[in-house]
């Protein structure tokens, strides 16, 4: 998780490289990268702002 984040700052991720000021606000853990990558495409398909900020404030 730090790797990947310092990726973002860093500009090694295409994706995220105009931004300089990416910050972890919710993580989950898992017992390996697939079931990681499943999950981070269950919440990116949501498309909701709402569902995502729940999510935050629940882990928070």
């Amino acid at each position: 998780m730090e790797q990947r984040l310092d990726d973002h700052l860093n500009s090694r991720s295409k994706f995220t490289k105009s931004a300089k000021d990416w910050e972890i606000k919710y993580f989950e853990t898992f017992s390996s990268r697939s079931e990681a990558c499943k999950r981070e495409l269950q919440i990116k398909k949501m498309k909701s702002r709402k569902y995502i900020e729940n999510l935050i404030e629940t882990k928070g």
